[in-house]
């Protein structure tokens, strides 16, 4: 199997570590802009895993639904496309655990 490589015109980020993490079991967090702002009533969550489970939360390991994941990232200059997107601008989502929805729009080094 081909495995990722870094290049003039490529840049390879892991994203693995400690994320902000919500459960949105009321379904408001796009409507209240959650993704505008530093999530409230967040826990730490490693990434990659499964939240379910991570905690002795029975509600959280029971839970099967929307959840927030958030973490502030610095996106290389190396991808930067020449678009700026300002703070708190979506960048991208996954749905179920799956690849990610539409395309993410490449980002000139600034924290995201």
């Amino acid at each position: 199997m081909l495995g990722a490589r870094t290049s003039v015109s490529r840049s390879i980020t892991t994203l693995d570590g400690v994320w902000d993490f919500r459960a949105d079991t009321a379904h408001q967090g796009l409507n209240d802009g959650w993704y505008a702002r530093p999530l409230t009533d967040s826990r730490p969550m490693p990434v990659p895993a499964s939240y379910n489970d991570i905690t002795t939360d029975t509600a959280l390991h029971d839970h099967v639904g929307v959840v927030w994941y958030q973490r502030t990232v610095t996106v290389p200059r190396i991808i930067d496309g020449g678009r700026r997107h300002p703070p708190g601008h979506r960048v991208g989502r996954r749905h179920r655990g799956g690849q990610p929805r539409g395309r993410l729009p490449a980002l000139r080094g600034r924290h995201h």
